[in-house]
């Protein structure tokens, strides 16, 4: 299966190629598998992680805002995230924002190149007053 050109998040598992012959058992067993990698890579960048959360926590005690900002189901679930922000914890819709690539339709469908359009992400992060006073 040649995939060349085609970025790797985009790219199919090559261990997956065959899970339309796996059992049910196989396939929870590679999910769990694969799962497992989130955790390895998440536990080698916590010095980051817990850098760029303090960032978020300074920004926030400024006045700041948060955008969560995303293509496919990431942007989905960024959007969903931002949304239960200020329910839960009091403050206002302003601080927290969802942004998916390919607008308020991609929420509820597929915007295929959505997330390769530099011109559609600029032009709705100067809509919303992005700017680059941050941290």
């Amino acid at each position: 299966m040649r995939q060349e050109g085609i970025e790797a998040t985009e790219r199919r598992n090559p261990r997956s190629v065959h899970v339309d012959r796996m059992t049910s058992l196989e396939i929870i067993h590679f999910i769990n598998e694969e799962d497992h990698k989130v955790s390895r890579a998440v536990s080698k960048e916590t010095s980051r992680i817990a850098r760029i959360a303090n960032q978020v926590s300074s920004s926030l005690q400024a006045d700041g805002r948060v955008f969560y900002v995303g293509a496919g189901t990431s942007g989905r679930l960024g959007v969903l995230d931002a949304t239960e922000v200020p329910p839960t914890f009091g403050v206002s819709a302003t601080r927290f924002q969802g942004i998916v690539a390919g607008g308020r339709g991609a929420l509820r469908r597929s915007v295929e190149g959505a997330e390769d359009d530099e011109k559609s992400a600029e032009r709705e992060l100067e809509r919303i007053g992005f700017c680059k006073k941050m941290f």
